[in-house]
């Protein structure tokens, strides 16, 4: 009988076949009531915590998100502002870095492919039109609007300031 509980059955069946050994029927359904009730606390606790812990990673990227989203909008209207100005450009990089690093996959790829022409655009590579720009940066907000689970505008448009001196 002890060889049947060492082997790779396991110890619920052990025990249920140990109670059926017993020869009160009494004795028998309380076993497997608290086998079961055993089972099944440890059974919701462990998925309890499982999704509690998702649950907090799930708000912290959000946070993340929200966060890095906002560094990037800014950095990009403050390069629009003065493209010339070496450290804004790499202000503009690092929050580019950052939504590769943090944003959802549609945000990473169109900041991404913004960023890339960009980049095209300063070596003389590449040249966008006015609407291009609206297409990539309406795409940008567009996808981080999604992410965050509200509604995407028809078109967003950031407006470049020139002082005029």
């Amino acid at each position: 009988m002890w060889e049947l509980a060492s082997n790779r059955v396991g110890w619920l069946p052990f025990l249920i076949f140990l109670s059926m050994n017993l020869g009160d029927i009494n004795i028998q359904v309380a076993l497997i009531a608290l086998l079961s009730a055993i089972i099944g606390a440890v059974v919701t606790a462990a998925a309890n915590y499982w999704f509690q812990k998702r649950s907090e990673s799930e708000k912290q990227i959000r946070e993340k998100q929200k966060e890095v989203y906002f560094r990037y909008l800014t950095a990009l209207q403050l390069f629009k502002n003065s493209p010339n100005n070496v450290q804004l450009f790499y202000e503009f990089q690092n929050a580019v870095n950052a939504i590769c690093l943090y944003g959802d996959n549609e945000t990473s790829l169109a900041v991404k492919d913004y960023f890339e022409a960009l980049v095209k655009v300063g070596n003389r590579e590449l040249t966008l039109q006015s609407c291009d720009y609206i297409n990539h940066e309406t795409k940008i907000i567009n996808a981080m609007r999604d992410s965050l689970g509200l509604k995407k505008f028809d078109k967003f448009i950031m407006v470049k300031f020139e002082n005029p001196q």
